[in-house]
């Protein structure tokens, strides 16, 4: 029976395998947020979603499932909305340092 530490391969002296370089890089393409970047895109994402919930449900009126139904439609719309702006504006290329 192979013990542990057999089972695992040893890279100190290995100039074959690229894992060792390869295991620093990070694989995405849009350095992460960080910053006022993070603090914009996480706030964004609690708070848009909550003032589109509360804008639906005032626009729907005062019945109990019109401002249900505007509610989950507002809040719905904020995530994709949220979503959307930290994909695009918060972690563009040109403007992501």
């Amino acid at each position: 029976m192979l013990s542990k530490s057999d089972q695992m391969p040893v890279h100190a002296n290995c100039a074959h395998c690229g894992c060792c370089e390869q295991a620093g890089e990070s694989p995405r393409e849009t350095p992460p947020l960080k910053g006022w970047r993070f603090t914009a895109a996480a706030a964004g994402v609690f708070l848009v979603p909550v003032v589109g919930a509360l804008c639906g449900a005032l626009i729907a009126g005062q019945g109990h499932s019109a401002g249900f139904i505007g509610g989950s439609v507002g809040f719905l719309c904020g995530m994709a909305l949220s979503i959307g702006l930290s994909k695009t504006v918060l972690r563009n290329k040109e403007t992501n340092p």
